[in-house]
């Protein structure tokens, strides 16, 4: 799930149109809350659980070993 702050210029928001708006005219600052699995890992648009550097060496850490298949 995924709580976003739409900005006033993204309205009117229809809910026919909904994905193509949050596709093409949000991003990454929008995004308020995300939760996945019942747990929050973003609030108030700050990570919870992990760092963004440990995040980024778990990414490069996870390339590595599918680089070496």
């Amino acid at each position: 799930m995924a709580v976003l702050d739409i900005p006033l210029e993204s309205q009117p928001f229809h809910y026919e149109e909904a994905v193509s708006t949050i596709v093409y005219s949000m991003n990454p600052r929008d995004v308020v809350l995300t939760m996945v699995d019942g747990e929050i890992l973003v609030q108030d648009r700050q990570l919870v659980q992990q760092s963004e550097d440990d995040i980024i060496g778990d990414a490069r850490k996870s390339l590595a070993v599918l680089q070496g298949r």
